[in-house]
C-alpha cells in the first residue's frame, strides 16, 4: 500500500505509531506530520501532541492541543490539554477540563470514569483545595470503590489534615492489601502509623 500510494493516512499513522513504539520519536512525529487532512488527520495530531510531550516540547505540544480544543472542542483534545496542563502546574486550568469532561459524560448518559475525577482531585489538592479533591475522590471512589491509588490518596490526605483517621486507615490498609509490593502505598501506610 506504501509503494502505490505514500500518502495514505492509514498507513502513515501505523507507520507513526510503529515508529514512536520501537523508539524513533523523531521520525513518528514526521509521519504525524505528514498524515494529509481528512478522516485521520485528528488522530495524528492527538497521538503527535502525546508524543511531544513524551519528548520534552510542552510548548509545541501545548500550541497543538489549544488549536485542536478550539477547532474542534473534541473530549480528547481537551484531556491531552489538560494532562499538559496539569505537567505544567498549571492546575486550575487542567481542573477546568477535567470537570468539563466530567459533565459531558454525564449529560450523554455515558459511565462515569474515575479517571478524570482523580486527576481533578490530583489538581485540587496541589493547590490546596482539599475539600474540593475530597469531593472528587470520593466521587472516583463511587466509580471504582476498589481502587487502590484513590484509596490511598484519600486516606493519605485524610490523616494529613488529621480528619476521618480512622477511615483513611483503613483506606490505607485496603490499598496495602490490594498492592502489597508499591512502595508509594506502603510508604503512606508506615507514615500513618
Amino acid at each position: 500500500v506504501q509503494r502505490l500510494d505514500p500518502d495514505y493516512a492509514p498507513t502513515r499513522l501505523t507507520l507513526a505509531g510503529t515508529l514512536e513504539r520501537i523508539g524513533l520519536p523523531e521520525a513518528a512525529l514526521v509521519e504525524y506530520a505528514a498524515v494529509a487532512d481528512g478522516p485521520y488527520r485528528f488522530t495524528a495530531d492527538i497521538e503527535q501532541g502525546w508524543l511531544l510531550v513524551q519528548t520534552d516540547r510542552a510548548d509545541a505540544a501545548t500550541a497543538l492541543a489549544e488549536r485542536l480544543v478550539s477547532e474542534t472542542g473534541a473530549r480528547e483534545a481537551r484531556i491531552l490539554l489538560a494532562d499538559i496542563f496539569r505537567g505544567q502546574g498549571r492546575w486550575a486550568e487542567a481542573v477546568g477540563l477535567y470537570e468539563q469532561v466530567i459533565a459531558e459524560r454525564a449529560e450523554a448518559g455515558e459511565p462515569g470514569d474515575w479517571r478524570y475525577h482523580s486527576l481533578a482531585a490530583e489538581c485540587l489538592h496541589d493547590v490546596n483545595d482539599r475539600l474540593a479533591a475530597e469531593a472528587h475522590y470520593l466521587a472516583a471512589l463511587d466509580l471504582a470503590p476498589r481502587q487502590s491509588t484513590l484509596l490511598n490518596n484519600l486516606g493519605y490526605s485524610w490523616i494529613d489534615q488529621g480528619v476521618n483517621l480512622d477511615e483513611g486507615m483503613k483506606m490505607i490498609k485496603r490499598a496495602v492489601e490490594q498492592r502489597p509490593d508499591d512502595g508509594y502505598i506502603v510508604d503512606s501506610l508506615g507514615w500513618a502509623y
